[in-house]
């Protein structure tokens, strides 16, 4: 399980300071900046550079990034000074550089910051101002770091348990990951060695095999520490601190303290240049609103019917035309979660779980739940339009603005989900190729139907987990266009990966042909995955084609289309007829053949919603 964005971890941290500690007694010969890294130049380190990225952490590194601007805010306070003491705080992400009348202080957790503190603990300066509910960082407030979290040395069986019992939702890799205090990465590689799935649920887990993946956890925790060794996939592939045996054979002993510097200082160059900063900004405050909404999209799911009865009890208490304080007071004592109204709006402010929502009181509960469904769709179809961001490839600016008006997906077969997941299929051996070269990365998701003649598909998660419900929806897309449909079968089983696990590369003595490539460990199999497809219009979309399974919900005219006899010179002529009575006007034929698998079909109905 290889991050889209590796972090060093608390465990990279630990086996990283036998180099980090070497910057004490180093001075400070100056502070640059390039985007949100920041580049002090040491004289008197291992390595003449501290490179820092909010995103990532720390790491010594033999040259600098480019291009460099002075760290102005930054100067004032460490210019010229030497660095007496280096230490991490709390056992998280935060590393304390001591100088003779400040601190620097260095946070790489959730979207960092950069903090300057005077010897009494007055923050001078903070690269982020924010006020969180256990504290506040900004110039006058005292620092205070970041709550130490508990790790698996410190917890117990039962306390691991326990946490992810209470978080039976999630995956049971990011369940426990939080309740062991482990990274996710160790936390998937125990798992998987104490034979858990673990991208199942967690409400799955037998609590006797989690006892067996806390020891686990210890296990390779410990061990790493003592091991001098990092481990690559591939040849430049991701550096573990402990061997991943979840991604299979092809992996690479290095020395760890050798390797990680030029690893992570090449993550780090990543979001380097000013383009790249304003880009990455935008990045992650799409990544709040969407985070943000998939935390509104629970609630609601989960509390549907409560604020069904509320918006009925308020409706009902406006028709009886009494004054807004005394629905206030009404709705106070029968719903604790009430906290009051913007009457004028007919907007409902309701807290659940300590989680504040607005909820519209024109419209149902459910409707409530659509319209953050569309909005967090929005949201990733725009952080997708970020390719320097999504496709990690170098890009010639005067290339990307050429691009900038159409998007890198649209010249292969797509779809959004239902939960807002850009999915995208190859349609010929070369893109097959293109798809896993350049735009596969390893957190993607990648399906193939279990069928010779199938498109590579990916689901571009942007680091998050896509629902069953969109992977079945992947699933069916993956297998409509795979050679099934021709060859007359209205089923098929459809294997899914880690991008991680697929790769380009032959084995020894072997040759990968166009479009062909690797997968590595298990497969995670979807069995007999219907074929069909729903062409047509699809509102504020264009011309499309879906899986069957995700036209529910979706505004437009569409024809469901399976596998059967029928010539597609007639299904494109019944296309034409539908989007024609729909008012979309005339759609060329051509457009509608290419949308269409190889093969013949069955018209199994219409489907118009307006």
């Amino acid at each position: 399980m290889a991050s889209t964005e590796r972090v060093i971890t608390v465990l990279d941290l630990y086996k990283l300071w036998p180099l980090l500690r070497g910057v004490e007694g180093a001075r400070v010969v100056n502070a640059y900046r390039c985007g949100e890294t920041l580049a002090l130049r040491l004289k008197g380190a291992p390595m003449e550079w501290l490179l820092f990225s909010p995103r990532v952490g720390p790491v010594l590194a033999g040259e600098a990034p480019a291009p460099l601007s002075p760290y102005t805010p930054l100067r004032r306070h460490i210019k010229g000074r030497r660095i007496e003491e280096a230490a991490p705080l709390n056992g998280d992400r935060v590393l304390r550089l001591g100088l003779p009348s400040a601190a620097l202080i260095l946070e790489w957790i959730r979207e960092g910051n950069i903090v300057v503190v005077a010897p009494g603990g007055e923050i001078r300066y903070a690269m982020r101002r924010k006020k969180m509910r256990d504290r506040a960082v900004e110039p006058g407030a005292r620092y205070v770091p970041p709550p130490p979290p508990k790790s698996i040395l410190e917890l117990t069986p039962e306390d691991v348990i326990s946490r992810v019992d209470s978080l039976a939702s999630r995956r049971l890799v990011a369940a426990f990951s939080i309740a062991g205090g482990v990274p996710g990465e160790l936390a998937y590689e125990a798992l998987y060695r104490a034979g858990l799935d673990p991208t199942s649920r967690a409400r799955a887990a037998d609590p006797g095999d989690l006892e067996k993946a806390y020891w686990e956890a210890r296990r390779i925790f410990l061990s790493s520490l003592e091991d001098r060794r990092g481990f690559r996939v591939g040849q430049v592939g991701a550096l573990y601190p402990f061997p991943p045996t979840h991604l299979g054979q092809h992996i690479k002993e290095v020395d760890y303290l050798q390797a990680a510097p030029g690893y992570f200082a090449s993550l780090i160059l990543r979001g380097c240049s000013p383009e790249e900063a304003v880009e990455a900004t935008t990045y992650r405050s799409l990544v709040e609103a969407a985070e943000k909404l998939e935390k509104e999209i629970k609630a609601l799911e989960e509390n549907i019917s409560l604020l069904s009865r509320l918006i009925a009890r308020y409706r009902s208490l406006r028709e009886a035309r009494l004054k807004w304080s005394s629905i206030d007071e009404a709705l106070s004592r029968e719903y604790p979660q009430y906290r009051g109204a913007r009457h004028d709006r007919w907007t409902l402010l309701v807290e659940i779980d300590g989680l504040p929502l607005e909820i519209d009181a024109k419209v149902t509960a459910h409707q409530n739940l659509v319209d953050r469904y569309r909005a967090l769709k929005r949201v990733r179809e725009r952080l997708l339009e970020l390719p320097s961001l999504v496709q990690r490839q170098p890009v010639e600016k005067a290339a990307m603005r050429e691009k900038e008006k159409k998007r890198w997906y649209e010249d292969f077969r797509h779809f959004t989900t239902t939960g807002g997941f850009i999915v995208v299929a190859g349609k010929s051996a070369g893109q097959n190729e293109l798809l896993v070269r350049r735009y596969l990365e390893p957190s993607d998701i990648f399906l193939h139907a279990d069928i010779h003649g199938a498109p590579a598909t990916i689901i571009k998660t942007l680091g998050r987990e896509p629902s069953e419900r969109d992977l079945l929806e992947a699933a069916q897309f993956a297998a409509s266009y795979s050679s099934a449909w021709s060859g007359g079968l209205y089923a098929v089983d459809v294997y899914w990966v880690r991008g991680s696990q697929v790769s380009k590369k032959a084995p020894s003595g072997e040759y990968l042909s166009k479009g062909a490539f690797m997968v590595y460990g298990k497969r995670n199999y979807i069995r007999r995955v219907k074929l069909g497809l729903g062409v047509g219009y699809e509102e504020g979309k264009g011309i499309v084609a879906l899986p069957q399974i995700a036209l529910e919900g979706r505004r437009g005219c569409f024809l469901v289309v399976e596998p059967g006899r029928v010539s597609k010179r007639l299904v494109v002529d019944k296309l034409q007829r539908l989007l024609k009575e729909c008012g979309v006007g005339k759609t060329e034929p051509g457009i509608l053949e290419r949308l269409l698998p190889k093969g013949g079909f069955y018209i199994s109905r219409r489907v118009v919603k307006r």
